[in-house]
């Protein structure tokens, strides 16, 4: 039987955002991005949830670092406003 993972992304990313320090050097808040990654690459290994494909997992992980970036720079952008 194929393993699907479903995350309450919500619960996660407040979680995140109130366990860890809040900026990084550059003065952008970090954490609840950073430590919401943190949490579902952890549970990704644990429980090694099945993909149709290799390459499928390879384009997500792509996403999700160029959201990663497009998130940070939005998030400088605001506060130099």
């Amino acid at each position: 039987m194929k393993k699907l993972l479903i995350v309450d992304g919500n619960s996660l990313m407040h979680r995140a955002f109130h366990a860890l320090p809040l900026m990084d050097a550059d003065g952008v808040y970090t954490n609840a991005i950073y430590g919401f990654l943190n949490i579902l690459e952890k549970v990704e290994k644990e429980e090694q949830p099945e993909a149709e494909q290799e390459e499928t997992r390879q384009n997500d992980s792509e996403m999700i670092a160029a959201e990663m970036e497009m998130t940070l720079i939005m998030a400088r952008a605001a506060l130099l406003k």
